[in-house]
């Protein structure tokens, strides 16, 4: 509601021009949204130029003794972040959660205060934010990336492809995701992401306690594979070769 509020009449607003064709040529950071405004604008085609950093030489790691689930990013509930902590509660002592939050401080003050409260508070870990140019080789440690959106909440979230995403696979991660369909057809092209089927911690928790080491090391070789293709260079030509 809060967003609507703010940014409604601007947004309504910015779809009418894009509506009025001034431009030569229109691209979005998912094919799912390219089409969706190729569909909504009328042209023949918008581009999809996903949100990736570059290429990273890293080596492939085999899994932690201890089963590492990285998020980073902006410190908001519909980012399935105290869902992550409430599930990681209810699961065997080897998973831990490691949090890089930018964002509200309130909101980051309020997360740590609510955890601290808990008694799997030992599982959680608050690590320091860095600079995005260092994020890929710092997350490079974990073995699982936290992709987790409310996918009820807007059609933005639905066909959400953040750049989290992209730099957990460039890190070599394994994806943890949800109902977000391009993060799920990326996922099942290259075998590198746990689908969740509803954003609750029960649902995270069962998900998580269906897998073990051997299938953590499967998604994070073929995230491995996903890096390969995306990565800047090869968005880069696509976009100039426009």
């Amino acid at each position: 509601l809060k967003y609507r509020i703010l940014f409604g009449r601007h947004n309504s607003w910015l779809l009418q021009e894009l509506k009025k064709k001034k431009f030569k040529s229109y691209s979005a950071v998912s094919e799912e949204i390219a089409r969706h405004y190729s569909q909504f604008l009328q042209i023949d085609s918008v581009l999809s130029v996903e949100n990736v950093p570059r290429k990273f030489d890293l080596e492939e790691t085999n899994s932690n003794e201890t089963i590492e689930i990285v998020y980073h990013g902006n410190c908001d509930r519909s980012r399935g972040l105290y869902i992550a902590a409430e599930a990681i509660g209810k699961i065997s002592e080897e998973y831990r959660l490691n949090l890089m939050l930018t964002g509200n401080a309130k909101e980051i003050r309020n997360l740590k205060k609510y955890i601290s409260k808990k008694s799997y508070s030992n599982k959680v870990r608050f690590i320091d934010p860095v600079a995005v140019s260092d994020i890929v080789p710092k997350i490079a440690q974990y073995d699982l990336g936290l992709a987790l959106f409310d996918a009820r909440k807007n059609k933005s979230l639905e066909l959400a492809l953040p750049n989290k995403f992209f730099e957990y696979i460039q890190a070599g991660l394994g994806v943890i995701t949800g109902s977000s369909e391009s993060m799920l057809r990326v996922c099942r092209e290259y075998g590198l992401g746990i689908e969740v089927s509803e954003f609750s911690s029960i649902s995270l928790a069962d998900t998580l306690s269906s897998i073990d080491r051997s299938e953590v090391q499967r998604l994070k070789i073929g995230a491995s594979a996903a890096a390969k293709v995306y990565q800047s260079d090869n968005v880069k030509e696509k976009f100039l070769s426009r």
